[in-house]
């Protein structure tokens, strides 16, 4: 069988956590399995402005045939940009044991665009999504980075017994990211798959083999000594923004967890101020439309804004500093932090 059935016989049945990084790796009808290896700086106490290297070894008994190529997906904060910022190699040892093989270091790529998961046909990262969720990271903007092998594998489970009766694979999961220059807190994980099964769920009607989503372990994972306040993406932030890295010539949205403030039946709007790069204050508190925040659940709600839009700016006119405030239709009530509101940060 391919080397991705095998790697997701390899993870389906077991989990590892790599000291405070967890990768887990999923794979179905694996005989034996083990991991005799994972390295990752400072146990998962990253310092920003680095690349960092990462390390996964892992050994495994192939149990079905497949022609697969190896996929790789990564859940980290968006701002991080993996698809850019980050390298990914696999090598293999033990592959001519089921008839295919080895190799050394050879590259993964981002998922092309247009190539959709088998079993949602969706793109591989909403897939991810769809399938996993964003794992704890609940106060801001995260996705799944999904990468796989231009190679295809194709391996017999029927191994050679003229080798002996220990016949195992050997992968090596290379990684390199760059960990930007900002203070963060967040859970990462990493999930390995293959393209044949996707993660088409393992043990459904029609499925002996497949992915497993049970076994996975995420854990923390802090970078500090960068530039600015950590932003925490494992706790609710009452006010957020997405996507978390914007200017103010961007169109963004605001998200608000309203709690008790507002009953069911209010209609909230996002109030603002802007302070100009002259000095000047324009304040925006108008009922309109172009201030009425979209509902997203029993309490939650968004906008989506263009700040020189909402505040009406002339041409040349440029924000420096943006605070936001909630009321509903008569002002009756109202949510504000402190006297200008709550801040909101574009990205320097």
């Amino acid at each position: 069988m391919m080397i991705m059935n095998g790697i997701i016989n390899f993870f389906n049945r077991y989990k590892f956590v790599c000291l405070a990084l967890s990768t887990v790796f999923m794979m179905a009808g694996m005989c034996r399995m083990s991991i005799t290896e994972v390295t990752i700086p400072d146990s998962g106490n990253l310092k920003a402005n680095q690349t960092v290297p990462i390390q996964v070894v892992g050994e495994y008994e192939p149990g079905a045939k497949g022609n697969t190529q190896v996929v790789f997906a990564i859940l980290a904060p968006s701002y991080l940009n993996l698809y850019e910022t980050a390298s990914l190699t696999f090598s293999s040892s033990g592959f001519n044991y089921f008839g295919e093989t080895d190799v050394t270091d050879i590259e993964m790529i981002p998922v092309p665009d247009g190539e959709t998961e088998v079993s949602t046909s969706l793109d591989w990262s909403s897939a991810y999504l769809a399938r996993e969720g964003v794992q704890g990271n609940i106060g801001g903007d995260v996705k799944w980075f999904v990468f796989r092998t231009e190679r295809t594998f194709t391996i017999d489970d029927k191994a050679d017994d003229s080798l002996g009766d220990d016949k195992f694979i050997i992968g090596t999961v290379k990684i390199r990211f760059n960990t930007g220059s900002r203070n963060a807190k967040f859970y990462m994980g990493f999930s390995f798959c293959g393209t044949e099964k996707g993660l088409t769920l393992k043990y459904s009607d029609t499925e002996e083999y497949g992915y497993n989503p049970d076994l996975k372990k995420v854990v923390p994972v802090e970078i500090t000594g960068g530039e600015g306040e950590t932003d925490d993406y494992t706790v609710l932030k009452l006010i957020s923004t997405t996507p978390t890295v914007f200017g103010f010539g961007d169109i963004f949205a605001i998200n608000f967890d309203a709690g008790s403030t507002f009953s069911e039946d209010d209609n909230v709007y996002l109030c603002g101020k802007a302070v100009l790069s002259d000095g000047t204050e324009k304040t925006m508190e108008e009922k309109v439309s172009k201030a009425l925040m979209e509902k997203t659940g029993t309490s939650t709600y968004r906008r989506y804004i263009y700040p020189k839009d909402f505040f009406s700016l002339g041409q040349g006119e440029e924000i420096s500093e943006l605070y936001v405030w909630f009321s509903n239709e008569d002002g009756s009530k109202i949510s504000k932090e402190g006297e200008n509101g709550h801040q909101i940060q574009e990205a320097e």
